[in-house]
């Protein structure tokens, strides 16, 4: 799994800045999608998809250390994101 530092070292590669910087605009970036995020906005990233935030709602679930045992779940927030065609596009023809 590739994770920020090795997208730092890429940014870097390709905008030619350094790491410290590349770092700098990753978090940048993630802090205000999720602030964005924080506030009810849809965040929509061309060529990539879109994050928004969608309540769940309370369910039933079987409880995974008790298997004839049945947890009430409450409803929370969770984030969904829906990947672009361009990106669905891209990962099917590769």
């Amino acid at each position: 799994m590739k994770n920020t530092d090795y997208l730092a070292e890429k940014l870097r590669e390709d905008l030619g800045v350094t790491k410290k910087a590349a770092l700098k605009l990753i978090n940048v970036l993630v802090i205000n999608i999720m602030s964005e995020l924080e506030q009810g906005n849809k965040i929509k990233l061309n060529g990539l998809g879109t994050f928004e935030v969608k309540m769940r709602a309370a369910r039933r679930i079987v409880n995974p250390n008790k298997l004839d045992e049945m947890l009430q779940l409450p409803k929370h927030k969770a984030v969904k994101f829906t990947s672009s065609e361009t990106l669905k596009k891209y990962i099917k023809n590769t």
